[in-house]
């Protein structure tokens, strides 16, 4: 989409997957747990020519890029990050996700396991 704000754009895509985020200039801050949050930026890995056209952010050693122009696809791969990871279990960033992605939370799985017939 042309003249789209593409900071705006993936914000709002991440914010459709359940993903809490807010703006900083041309920085999403991807809010995890508590005060641990996860960057997104635009990407200064890449050769000149390329600076500012891929996405870039990180977290715990983990490294990932994405053409800028695909927020939802860029928006998907947080996302499925945020809802595979153990490390997010039982975290109101994974419930969100799981809860808007239409997967069963770990507060769902407790309750069905606790119903008798």
């Amino acid at each position: 989409m042309r003249g789209a704000n593409p900071v705006i754009q993936l914000a709002a895509a991440l914010d459709r997957r359940g993903v809490t985020v807010s703006i900083y200039w041309e920085w999403v801050y991807v809010w995890l747990r508590d005060h641990e949050r996860m960057v997104i930026k635009p990407s200064t890995r890449v050769p000149g020519h390329e600076i500012g056209r891929m996405w870039a952010w990180e977290h715990n050693g983990n490294y990932w890029s994405h053409p800028r122009e695909d927020w939802e696809g860029a928006a998907e791969i947080v996302a499925d990050y945020i809802g595979e990871d153990r490390a997010f279990v039982a975290t109101a960033a994974r419930l969100r996700v799981d809860r808007m992605a239409g997967r069963a939370s770990w507060d769902d799985q407790s309750r069905q396991g606790s119903r008798t017939s």
